[in-house]
């Protein structure tokens, strides 16, 4: 951690030196707008609850603060406290936890007790913050208040944003800290500005702050596996969320007074939601509604409802549902199976639907397009849309028959931002003229894909395309559409997709093919080698509901290409390949996978070893950022038999191969400190990072410098000398730029 301003001897200056520090390190990263929020502060003499909204794009953060210098001033001089969102919204006018995109960190706010006490518990239990902020408020015992940051590797999107927040508020919980934070539109005050409670001015600083960030599954682990803090009385019972998932509501016995956690009122309003729901939605007639109701009354309720209660309620939610939904759909009848013997349906002569994509692509059938952030999965479905109304042969492999007609439903970008995106893409005047025809966009759908959302997108594809039927649907992408609470439960995600997504295709076009847009978790080397289509969120019930799935991700960070992997139901799975973005069109690179990943698989290669030297790598990487440095031997004891890396002699025979290649230099562990034994060389690779034992975090921009390499020739330890440095004096590896993800 670095020490920022601890200064507080003017009280009243503002300070845009840690306004830009705070927008650039939480959102450098992040797409849309910062809300912006001022209040009248509390206990100030002869004023109102009048507040102020403002939104900041993201798009010009360098400059931003600025331009936010004189609403601060404008705060400090009305006595306004100046509050943003630690999350971007898609449009200005947004600022509901509904409406949140991006929630780049993870927030506690320590506001009561020993702070002191509260702040080193949490460092302990989940790492160094990225930022220490002194809020401007005083305890009793005239201590500062502090507000603690751990910013993510990268931007919590969909329901990602709720679980994080989630474990925000368990997190306050267990240290007795502000539980505000499980809601992720709650504001907090901004670094910079003026905190005047009371009538007492006081900064509100950046106290320390630090480029290490964290995944947000090992937070959020973290978090769950973390005790209460000693000394705060919490009931247990109550902790995080307290209501009970739905699939386990029916499971749970629910008594007066709420001493499971949740009132007997709770509970039955939540039953008859969701009994009312599933006869919205078809599923169930309205009589088998109510006796879902009425049994979960009896057997989970203690003491049941009356059941004239339990009616009344029953019709108020059902008029409830009406108003909002519209009328409930008819049950469907069961349809009967089908099915028949080897021979009748090797005989059968039906012919397969249509291609769209040859090799890829058939009339009715379900593609998903899936890749982490950054991906560039939107300017590949955009390339798809582009040659299926054009005819064109897609990234120079596939053919395209005919020209077809397509519709995007796309959620995320404005007409402004879809207009220059599109500019980009160079086009002749034919293929301008059928893109004119044949392809359509939505600007950004706000609206999930509910029986309102639905409709919505049902009368504009009927008014974009006349008597024309779409012969492909694209949805950009699921998280922003999605109608369920969990995009990461199986269940859910297959519901979705089954009751909504083929429903508004049987709507629009039976025979339509569909492309889904859908975020998945980073992929590491290893990964992508292995299957990156388990990164997929909601892996097991997407990959049982597509004919066809690509997966397109970086190869590494210092390169445009992607690397592009399929998956296929019925034909033949194509080869993976690289692609690039160039002139507005995703194009095919041509290379190998090994040559993207940097590490050339010889013919004394075999592909389990590439796997395994590729593994000892990335580890040693990832041990570093932690401050664990190893030589060979203790490497090869230490992750013997994990990873599928082999026991500790494979280990070494791959260690002593990559030292004589050059992909590993040695360093003395003197330049560390006391982390490490003194005096001993171990283990260094390319843009290492060093660790500082006093602050316990990475030091920044800082990276340990090999004093020895193994000869290639002769395999003796040799000192770096000038032969081994370039012009500028760094180390000259003898391998390519490697990708540590």
């Amino acid at each position: 951690m670095n020490n920022f301003r601890t200064d507080y001897s003017q009280p009243t200056r503002i300070d845009t030196d840690a306004i830009k520090l705070y927008l650039q390190t939480l959102y450098g990263y992040c797409d849309g707008f910062i809300p912006i929020r001022m209040f009248m502060e509390k206990g100030v003499d002869g004023t109102s609850h009048y507040q102020q909204l403002h939104w900041i794009p993201t798009s010009n953060l360098d400059d931003m603060h600025q331009h936010l210098k004189p609403l601060v001033e404008r705060g400090r001089n009305f006595k306004m406290g100046v509050y943003v969102i630690p999350g971007t919204v898609a449009a200005r006018d947004q600022a509901k936890a509904s409406d949140i995109i991006n929630y780049p960190c993870f927030v506690v706010d320590i506001d009561s007790g020993d702070i002191e006490a509260s702040k080193n518990y949490i460092i302990a239990q989940l790492g160094q913050p990225s930022l220490e902020i002194y809020s401007g408020g005083k305890t009793a015992e005239n201590v500062y208040k502090r507000h603690l940051y751990w910013k993510l590797t990268e931007p919590a999107m969909g329901t990602d944003i709720t679980r994080i927040t989630s474990a925000q508020k368990l997190a306050a919980q267990k240290i007795a800290a502000d539980p505000s934070f499980g809601s992720a539109h709650q504001p907090i005050r901004l670094p910079g500005s003026i905190h005047q409670k009371n009538n007492v001015a006081n900064q509100v600083r950046i106290a320390n702050h630090s480029a290490i960030e964290y995944e947000l599954e090992e937070l959020i682990d973290s978090v769950n596996n973390m005790a209460i803090m000693p000394g705060i009385q919490v009931n247990e019972k109550t902790l995080g969320d307290n209501k009970v998932p739905m699939e386990d509501m029916y499971k749970e016995q629910v008594y007066e007074g709420a001493d499971a956690g949740e009132t007997r009122f709770e509970a039955m309003g939540r039953a008859i939601g969701w009994s009312l729901t599933r006869h919205f939605e078809g599923h169930w007639t309205l009589q088998e509604a109510w006796n879902d109701v009425v049994g979960y009354n009896q057997t989970k309720v203690n003491p049941p409802w009356e059941i004239d209660r339990v009616k009344k309620d029953f019709d108020r939610i059902f008029e409830i549902h009406y108003n909002k939904h519209g009328a409930p759909k008819i049950k469907k009848e069961q349809v009967a199976l089908e099915g028949d013997d080897w021979a009748d349906i090797v005989d059968d002569d039906t012919p397969l639907p249509p291609e769209i994509i040859e090799g890829l692509l058939r009339e009715g059938e379900f593609m998903v397009i899936a890749g982490p952030p950054k991906s560039q999965k939107s300017l590949l479905m955009q390339e798809m849309a582009y040659c299926i109304g054009t005819g064109n042969k897609l990234l120079n492999r596939f053919d395209v028959p005919i020209p077809q007609q397509v519709v995007v439903v796309q959620a995320e970008m404005s007409k402004a931002q879809l207009s220059a995106r599109l500019r980009a893409v160079k086009v002749n005047p034919a293929e301008k003229a059928l893109l004119k025809r044949n392809v359509k966009f939505t600007y950004r759908f706000t609206k999930v894909l509910d029986d309102e959302g639905s409709k919505d997108v049902k009368d504009w594809v009927d008014r974009s395309c006349g008597n024309d039927l779409p012969q492909v649907i694209i949805f950009d992408p699921l998280s922003n559409i999605f109608a369920g609470d969990d995009e990461n439960s199986n269940v859910e995600l297959m519901k979705f997709i089954r009751d909504r997504i083929w429903v508004l295709r049987d709507q629009i076009n039976p025979k339509a093919a569909i492309i889904l847009i859908h975020h998945s978790n980073k992929v590491n080397r290893n990964q992508m080698m292995e299957n990156p289509f388990l990164a997929i969120r909601g892996a097991s019930a997407i990959q049982g509901a597509y004919d066809v799935g690509l997966f397109i991700t970086k190869t590494s960070e210092d390169t445009q290409d992607r690397r592009l992997f399929f998956q296929t139901r019925a034909v033949m799975e194509p080869k993976p390949m690289t692609v690039f973005y160039h002139e507005g069109h995703m194009c095919d690179r041509g290379d190998a996978f090994d040559r993207d990943s940097g590490v050339n698989i010889t013919d004394d290669m075999s592909m389990d070893r590439f796997n395994q030297v590729n593994k000892c790598l990335g580890l040693l990487f990832r041990e570093a950022s932690k401050g664990k440095y190893y030589n060979k031997n203790q490497f090869a004891l230490k992750f013997s038999d994990k990873y599928r890396l082999g026991g500790a002699s494979t280990i070494k025979r791959n260690l002593s191969t990559l030292l004589t290649q050059g992909w590993i230099m040695l360093f003395d562990g003197e330049q560390v400190g006391e982390k490490i034994i003194k005096g001993g060389k171990f283990l260094c690779i390319k843009d290492m990072p060093v660790w500082d034992n006093d602050t316990k975090g990475i030091k920044t921009n800082m990276t340990i410098r090999p004093t020895h390499f193994v000869n290639g020739g002769t395999g003796e330890v040799q000192p770096v000398g000038a032969e081994e440095l370039d012009a500028k004096g760094n180390v000259k590896w003898m391998v390519s730029e490697y990708d540590f993800e």
